[in-house]
């Protein structure tokens, strides 16, 4: 295993072409990832946490509070900072694949839809008459 000191080097990406993920993503995840490494999760099982919390995330929008916005606010940061951490954990280890990248790429598949059913259901639930909802 990799000791912390070159956990940056060796697991995260030498270029990161996402600016949110350079700003503040990378600088959240490697704490975690070193965590992640000390358990036995694979890259795949930390892809499959992020797509739960992303989309509990997601569809705590649609309780339409404030306490609850914030919960999903957080979630959903929660699980993008846990994509990079599934990716940091897979080059660490050396266990990247098309399985790995296939599940990573179904978490965005799955994050989305959740956020915006999520914020849908929100705004009916604030304004049931609004029949341009639907469309």
């Amino acid at each position: 295993m990799v000791d912390k000191a070159d956990l940056r080097r060796v697991a995260q990406p030498a270029r990161e072409p996402f600016f949110w993920a350079r700003l503040y993503g990378r600088r959240l995840s490697w704490p975690l990832t070193w965590l992640a490494l000390k358990t036995p999760l694979s890259a795949s099982a930390v892809s499959i946490i992020s797509i739960i919390t992303g989309a509990a995330g997601g569809l705590c929008f649609a309780f339409n509070a404030v306490t609850w916005n914030v919960a999903a606010v957080a979630l959903l940061l929660l699980s993008w900072v846990l994509d990079c951490v599934d990716g940091e954990v897979a080059r660490a280890r050396g266990t990247a694949s098309l399985d790995g990248e296939f599940i990573d790429a179904c978490r965005h598949q799955i994050t989305c839809p959740a956020l915006f059913a999520g914020i849908t259901l929100g705004v009916w639930a604030r304004h049931p008459d609004a029949g341009w909802l639907v469309a």
